[in-house]
């Protein structure tokens, strides 16, 4: 898998074993609709292979925090990062998503949620977003989900909606 566009363009991303990626098509789908990331501070919650931040720093983004639980995984997230030579740009944290959220201090510009397609945690990560005040007023949350997936985007709305397959893309923002 490679990045798709920006000044990584081209450059190689590491795939841990055994997890789901964001497919370059769903990537470019996701970028086109996102708005100008340049100076944009983007945060990448179930980061994997962290090819949806990596992307975001290649395009502009001044600053990527990725989450990621598993450690072994976040170990070539690492890997990527040390490769790419944007270490000063990025943080990457491993643990529990919802206990990461309540450490983190910065308001996002935009926060990818890409949770495991069979897990609850959208129900749980979208309001504690909202409650910890982690997204500017004019932030956008995207989520990727599968088309058999069903959440409440509250306190969010729904701005737009992309099917890709069977992924699906949701664009929220502040209700």
């Amino acid at each position: 898998m490679r990045i798709l566009a920006g000044s990584l363009k081209g450059q190689k991303i590491l795939i841990p074993k055994g997890i789901r990626v964001t497919r370059p098509l769903v990537r470019k789908v996701m970028f086109d609709i996102l708005p100008d990331l340049t100076g944009c501070l983007f945060l990448d919650i179930c980061a994997g292979s962290g090819s949806v931040g990596l992307e975001a720093i290649s395009r502009g983004a001044q600053r990527v925090w990725f989450v990621e639980k598993n450690p072994r995984v976040a170990r070539v997230l690492r890997s990527n990062i040390q490769r790419l030579e944007i270490g000063e740009r990025v943080r990457v944290v491993i643990g529990d998503a919802v206990k990461v959220l309540k450490t983190l201090k910065s308001d996002f510009d935009i926060v990818h949620l890409d949770p495991p397609y069979r897990s609850r945690l959208l129900s749980t990560l979208l309001p504690e977003i909202a409650r910890l005040n982690l997204l500017r007023t004019d932030g956008i949350v995207v989520v990727e989900s599968s088309r058999r997936t069903t959440f409440s985007s509250a306190p969010f709305q729904v701005e737009k909606r992309r099917i890709i397959g069977e992924t699906v893309l949701s664009f929220l923002s502040r209700s």
